[in-house]
């Protein structure tokens, strides 16, 4: 077991420290609110039945019976409640030598380790959905043949959730997104009405994606033609959002306005002491 004594941190000990460097550096903001559905759970775990609709009407004869449909009941998704934690150990002569306790308890301060955690643990679904991270119908997240419970009106059987060739963000690949975002069906098949809402990057694309949400003219053309993505055009009202989590630097997500990506959380972070670690010391 890792243990903090006078020899982990010997400068605390000594009479010529003057301040904690570490200290002096800020946290990232949180995102999570801005790209997730936050919910609160009470229970180990929490569980979300995907259920399809009604298809279309169907064209019926004079005295003949209404063709009969019903809903259809689709895969269940089940999210469990994960501890995170870690813990230190500190020896009692290490507490009675320390000349400097304001810097020692910020040198314990486990605050950023919490909440880096928190947004690592909320980028993963992203960072991992184009290759491990799978849904309740078992393919990826970001593939392209999730399937439809019923077929659409049009034959439709399978939904995708990314352009079957990948590009770069630009105009024209965004112009194919909000394309595709406007044929996403519901389980049942029939077209669903979604709006993209926010671009999600990473901050290698920070720079790039703010010349194309704030610019009002086209990007990167000498053209005077207005820039569709701008947020006066209302096609992406809710802007940029730079994750500094996300790990791959050339993907970029678009957040919809259909809820979906859901951060459950059971319990807020807390600071707890072992009481029975705690031993009895005199010196």
């Amino acid at each position: 077991m890792a243990q903090i004594t006078r020899s982990t941190l010997p400068a605390l000990v000594s009479k010529t420290i003057y301040k904690n460097f570490t200290s002096s550096f800020d946290e990232y903001p949180t995102v999570i609110p801005q790209v997730c559905d936050v919910a609160s759970s009470d229970g180990a775990f929490e569980l979300y039945q995907e259920i399809g609709g009604f298809r279309t009407l169907v064209e019926k004869n004079e005295g003949a019976p209404a063709v009969s449909d019903s809903p259809v009941q689709g895969p269940e998704t089940k999210i469990n409640n994960i501890a995170y934690a870690l813990s230190y150990t500190i020896t009692f002569e290490t507490l009675a030598d320390c000349e400097y306790g304001k810097i020692l308890n910020q040198a314990l301060e486990m605050g950023s380790s919490a909440a880096q955690t928190r947004e690592i643990v909320a980028a993963n679904i992203l960072n991992e959905g184009f290759s491990s991270y799978s849904t309740a119908d078992g393919e990826t997240l970001f593939s392209t043949i999730h399937p439809l419970l019923k077929p659409g009106n049009d034959g439709q059987s399978t939904f995708a959730n990314r352009p079957t060739i990948g590009s770069s963000l630009s105009e024209a690949s965004l112009t194919i997104d909000m394309d595709n975002i406007a044929e996403i069906r519901e389980p049942g098949g029939l077209k669903q009405y979604v709006n993209g809402e926010s671009l999600i990057v990473p901050q290698q694309l920070n720079v790039r994606a703010t010349k194309l949400l704030n610019s009002e003219l086209e990007v990167d053309s000498s053209n005077n033609a207005i820039n569709p993505y701008a947020r006066n055009r209302g096609m992406l009202p809710k802007g940029q959002i730079t994750w500094q989590y996300l790990v791959d630097p050339d993907a970029y997500f678009i957040r919809t306005s259909v809820p979906g990506y859901r951060f459950q959380e059971r319990e807020p972070r807390r600071l707890r002491e072992d009481m029975m670690n705690r031993e009895m010391s005199q010196e």
